[in-house]
């Protein structure tokens, strides 16, 4: 693949529902990671189909990491306690806390990178570098897990 900005993701930079520092790509562990993608609270139902369906296809078991990020406009830090605890007490499993990585930032800047609307929610598979390998819209469907499945399949690490 021809290397440009929009296959690769811009660093983003963040904290996870337990309090930990999260960086991407940089703190990328395994080969490949599916990143879920939303701008607004109304879209949890849409990306808590992703997780169900990572959950039910035992991606984890293929070492596929998971993260589910909600990308949030720059606010204040009383403000981003209020968001994060609001959605921390919202998942009480604590593998899923770990797995959700709030990130505040001037969210054009990723609409413009990757092409993104705030209206959708979006699935990327990455490898370690950060490298988009394959991308969808929209709720997980048999069609999207089957595509995601194939880039899967076809992953050679270099």
């Amino acid at each position: 693949m021809q290397e440009s900005s929009k296959n690769y993701i811009p660093t983003l930079q963040g904290i996870n529902l337990v309090g930990d520092s999260v960086s991407f790509p940089e703190d990328l562990n395994n080969n490949l990671t599916l990143f879920v993608i939303g701008f607004k609270r109304e879209q949890q139902k849409d990306i808590d189909t992703w997780i169900q369906t990572y959950n039910q296809k035992k991606l984890a078991e293929q070492k596929i990491d998971f993260f589910e990020l909600p990308i949030i406009y720059e606010v204040g830090m009383v403000k981003r306690l209020f968001i994060n605890n609001g959605m921390k007490m919202g998942i009480p499993d604590l593998e899923q806390r770990q797995r959700t990585v709030t990130i505040y930032m001037e969210r054009q800047n990723l609409f413009d990178a990757l092409e993104m609307k705030e209206d959708r929610i979006y699935s990327l598979l990455v490898d370690k570098k950060g490298e988009i390998l394959w991308r969808s819209e929209g709720v997980a469907s048999p069609e999207k897990m089957e595509n995601l499945e194939r880039a899967i399949k076809d992953y050679v690490p270099e």
